[in-house]
């Protein structure tokens, strides 16, 4: 466990975002270097802070492929951290078994970087990496997937409850985008696009966002919230931003241009107990609730829909 550190970059290194004075504040060990185990399975980076606006920026953590069998739960974790500054990288992982979560990316200085990166520079397989609860903002990039050729096989990806703002891009896609669920997230506020999927001809699950707007996204989307672009399954979508309700203690609003049902299947209310519809009825464990908007038009529907 890394725990309560103070990691201030002083830019002794080479420059990451173009000029000399970088570094790298915190990364394991590669699995190409002789003599060193890079089995890092149980590591847990967290409670820590990391700033510093070197000239040529820094990486906060850098979690590298593991050349050890990576089996299931063999998890490493970074969460509760806070990284401000000139970030050039904050939290980087190519190893599969990775759980990046809760922590609070901010780069300071003008916009560039990338938030959080899931991706191996190999192009290796990644499987079971889990996104969850982070703020991410500032960057050019506020979460990036995949390698940049696009051949990267990337499995079980889950990209949840974040807050990714003030970017310029929110969230890109390079590869795999059928392995990646990226939902219930506050994706708005991104200049540029909230969600950009260059796997080409592969549809990416972005249902159950806000992007900023009731009406939906912007771009490839009906509304006028962020942009999302081609091959991006966006509906249903909220209406509102629930990113801190994770509870479910508000009754929830949703969107859609696409399937009604869809929509009113995802207003359902998730729970724990099962007397809330009476027992051991197939639909135990969930409740029903919830608001749907539909844009003005017509709909067609080859069954009648079901309203629970």
């Amino acid at each position: 466990t890394v725990s309560g550190c103070r990691f201030v970059a002083r830019g002794q290194g080479d420059g990451l975002g173009g000029d000399d004075g970088g570094c790298v504040l915190v990364q394991t060990y590669r699995d190409d270097v002789l003599g060193y185990n890079s089995n890092i399975t149980g590591l847990n980076i967290t409670g820590n802070t990391f700033e510093g606006t070197p000239p040529g920026e820094y990486v906060a953590i850098f979690i590298n492929h593991q050349g050890d069998a990576v089996n299931a739960g063999d998890w490493v974790t970074v969460q509760n951290n806070t990284m401000t500054g000139a970030i050039y990288q904050g939290a980087v992982t190519e190893r599969s078994y990775t759980r990046i979560q809760n922590n609070t990316i901010t780069r300071t200085t003008a916009a560039g970087g990338r938030g959080v990166i899931v991706m191996d520079w190999d192009a290796r397989a990644q499987d079971n990496v889990q996104v969850t609860g982070n703020t991410l903002s500032g960057f050019e990039y506020g979460l990036r997937i995949g390698d940049s050729a696009g051949t990267q096989v990337l499995t079980n990806v889950t990209v949840n409850w974040n807050d990714i703002t003030g970017n310029t891009t929110g969230v890109q896609v390079r590869a795999s985008a059928d392995g990646i669920a990226l939902t219930n997230n506050n994706i708005s506020g991104n200049t540029t696009a909230g969600i950009a999927n260059t796997d080409a001809g592969t549809t990416l699950d972005a249902t159950g966002n806000w992007f900023g707007a009731a009406d939906g996204p912007g771009g490839q989307g009906p509304g006028t919230g962020d942009a999302v672009g081609t091959d991006v399954d966006y509906s249903p979508w909220w209406a509102a931003d629930y990113s801190d309700d994770q509870a479910h203690a508000l009754t929830w609003s949703w969107g859609t241009d696409d399937s009604i049902q869809a929509a009113i299947d995802a207003a359902r209310i998730e729970t724990s107990s099962k007397w809330l519809l009476g027992g051991n009825s197939p639909e135990e464990g969930k409740a029903w609730g919830g608001i749907v908007f539909v844009p003005a038009g017509e709909y067609r529907t080859t069954r009648p829909l079901v309203l629970h």
